[in-house]
């Protein structure tokens, strides 16, 4: 069962064998907003990057794929544990401008806002199903949202929470804040909790 979802997820967010194989292509761009306002009368024309473009459309089918997973999941969620379905927190985006990021809550209400890796006892804040929704990361669909609001890309450094301010001033040097934070990344691929956070910073600056 496992494998059939995370096999899922990986293709549609990006992480079929082709996307893998064409990794420093897709990894490197960075998504972008450009606005060009053509005024002809009433008409306003909206040049959109085409990043942007494919990410909400991946976003999009998505949310509709995946909504009856969602919707058991956010069941799973209220009934396993007190509290809403949904966690949002404070996560920096691009030039540090700060988003609120919704996923499926697999902590405790009342678990402090910080970085697992820095929690005293996570397992022990961890609620019935978190551990499972974390290890196949089905407690990050509700990121989707974020990317159809283009706050995020499919693809690209995971966002830091507002008060990892060691993180935020080093990609701030290497220029990584100039990029979209992704649903997944280089890291991710790479690692992911494994990983050092500096080891971390040098994958995400391979983007540039």
């Amino acid at each position: 069962m496992r494998c059939i979802l995370t096999s899922g997820l990986g293709l549609l967010f990006g992480l079929s064998p082709w996307c893998r194989g064409s990794a420093p292509r897709l990894f490197g761009p960075v998504a972008r907003l450009g606005q060009g306002l053509k005024r002809n009368g009433h008409l306003i024309a909206l040049q959109l990057d085409q990043s942007v473009l494919e990410g909400a459309a991946c976003a999009g089918a998505g949310l509709v794929i995946l909504a009856p997973v969602a919707a058991v999941v956010a069941l799973a969620v209220v009934a396993s544990s007190r509290g809403p379905a949904l966690y949002w927190s404070d996560r920096i985006g691009r030039h540090g401008n700060v988003f609120r990021m919704p996923k499926f809550r697999t902590m405790q209400v009342g678990t402090p806002a910080v970085a697992t890796d820095k929690l005293a006892n996570a397992r022990g804040h961890l609620t019935a199903i978190g551990g499972f929704l974390r290890a196949t990361s089905l407690d990050e669909i509700p990121q989707l949202w974020s990317i159809l609001r283009g706050d995020m890309s499919v693809v690209g450094p995971r966002p830091a929470l507002f008060n990892q301010h060691e993180l935020i001033r080093r990609r701030r040097e290497l220029g990584i804040d100039a990029l979209r934070p992704g649903l997944t990344g280089w890291a991710q691929v790479n690692g992911r909790d494994r990983a050092s956070e500096e080891r971390k910073i040098e994958l995400d600056a391979e983007y540039l």
